[in-house]
């Protein structure tokens, strides 16, 4: 926030503790990878260029360590930004290189991931569909069954009471 803000001291202020015990416990996270890209941001801000860059390149190393794309795309951006004012444009064309590489990637994963769900939800839409139309066609199906057995027992009581009829006429004569 104080990033934003534009209040660079403030942001050191708050980030620098919090960046020494990460530091302290010995252990490469995203936190610590976090601190380190918002004190490079703070120092970029100061136009502390060179301190920028070993907290940026520091943060790199450990993104790489835990593989941690998403916030390489950030620091790749920042890195760029720290080239950029640091007038070595061939590095800060390579970050931002860099930067648009994994950003696309990412972004053509996001979309693969997003058509993949889409097609899944087609596909069980499509699936719910035919059971309802299986459900549809047996109701119709038991419907002509009843009927048909109602018939065939209408004509076998037919026949039944036109045998006990033609029996009580033949007694008769």
């Amino acid at each position: 926030m104080y990033t934003d803000l534009k209040e660079y001291d403030k942001a050191l202020e708050v980030i620098n503790p919090l960046m020494q015990y990460y530091k302290r416990i010995k252990r490469i996270m995203p936190p610590l990878a976090n601190c380190l890209m918002i004190s490079a941001s703070a120092h970029l801000g100061k136009k502390d260029y060179k301190t920028g860059l070993q907290f940026a390149r520091e943060a790199l190393t450990d993104l790489r360590i835990m593989n941690g794309r998403v916030m390489m795309i950030q620091n790749y951006k920042l890195l760029s930004d720290i080239f950029s004012k640091l007038g070595k444009t061939d590095s800060a064309y390579y970050y931002l290189g860099q930067y648009t590489t994994l950003k696309d990637s990412l972004i053509n994963r996001q979309f693969l991931w997003k058509l993949s769900n889409y097609k899944k939800e087609a596909d069980e839409a499509k699936k719910e569909a035919r059971i309802g139309f299986l459900n549809r066609d047996n109701k119709i199906k038991e419907q002509q069954l009843k009927q048909e057995a109602s018939l065939k027992n209408f004509l076998l009581i037919g026949l039944l009471l036109l045998f006990v009829a033609g029996g009580f006429i033949l007694r008769t004569l």
